[in-house]
């Protein structure tokens, strides 16, 4: 009787984690954000170059984006939400990249208007600043944040961050794969290997 208690206690634990690896847990819950990433696309790109867009959630952008030649470019076309019942103005837009190969280029959208419940679109272009000599190489976009600065009209400021990255530069999903596969493994092996 203790050891089925153990193995049921065990079993609810290892359920827990591989549920909340599946759905990630920061992805599942609704979100309370007011201003919130409701779609990612790529719009337009370089013939040579490789884009995609791996998955999004309200803050993070998984992209896979591979360029070869220079000028080479890709343009991000993001869909921000805002959810309050309060009108914002936009006040600007900046970015973290510090890539010496990738230059971003955006609209700042300064003094634009956010109404209530309304969306504004944002593209975001990278253009490659190097050549690869070797075609057997490639370069990687290196991951970046994007911050919108914005003021209500009773002078209330909010940010909104967006972090994009690459699978290969700092992709933190593996994780989740992991324990997700080796709690379901776990939770078989404790049920089926008595």
């Amino acid at each position: 009787m203790k050891d089925n208690l153990i193995k049921k206690g065990i079993s609810i634990v290892l359920a827990l984690v591989f549920m909340l690896s599946l759905f990630h847990i920061t992805g599942v819950f609704a979100s309370d954000e007011i201003f919130k990433l409701t779609n990612v696309e790529i719009g337009d790109k370089s013939s040579d170059v490789v884009a995609s867009i791996e998955g999004f959630d309200d803050d993070l952008i998984n992209t896979n984006v591979t360029f070869y030649k220079l000028n080479s470019y890709v343009t991000y076309k993001l869909t921000i939400k805002n959810n309050s019942e309060d009108n914002y103005k936009i006040v600007t837009i900046s970015d973290t990249n510090t890539s010496p190969t990738i230059v971003y280029d955006y609209n700042k959208h300064e003094n634009e208007d956010l109404l209530a419940g309304s969306s504004f679109n944002l593209d975001v272009k990278g253009t490659y600043k190097n050549g690869v000599t070797d075609m057997s190489k490639r370069d990687e976009v290196s991951n970046f944040k994007l911050t919108i600065k914005l003021v209500s009209e009773d002078g209330k400021e909010e940010e909104k961050d967006i972090d994009v990255v690459t699978p290969t530069t700092g992709d933190n999903i593996i994780i989740y794969y992991i324990l997700g596969t080796l709690s379901l493994l776990s939770l078989i092996a404790l049920w089926v290997f008595k």
